[in-house]
């Protein structure tokens, strides 16, 4: 567990879940379902994930394969950090 990709997603999930909790708890006095917690750890680390190959393709880290396609790879980072956002802004919008 020496990739600081894992722990930052590992961190940025527990603390988005936990802001969903806490923002479920004091918003309905109740629990919410356990799918949508979990929808909003994975798109955490989708967001992590997305910055890693954004990050990968500015390095130009890219094999001489990829090299040609580096735009389109990079605007796939940027689209899953787009994906995972709105996904997350979803699920805090259903605590209303």
């Amino acid at each position: 567990m020496n990739d600081k990709w894992l722990k930052t997603s590992i961190v940025l999930g527990t603390l988005c879940v936990v802001g969903y909790v806490l923002a479920f708890l004091v918003v309905r006095q109740s629990v919410p379902q356990l799918s949508h917690a979990v929808i909003v750890f994975l798109c955490s680390c989708g967001i992590v994930a997305g910055a890693k190959v954004c990050y990968i393709v500015l390095r130009l880290d890219l094999p001489l394969a990829l090299q040609a396609v580096a735009v389109y790879i990079f605007v796939g980072g940027v689209a899953t950090i787009w994906v995972s956002l709105v996904t997350i802004c979803a699920v805090f919008r259903g605590v209303r």
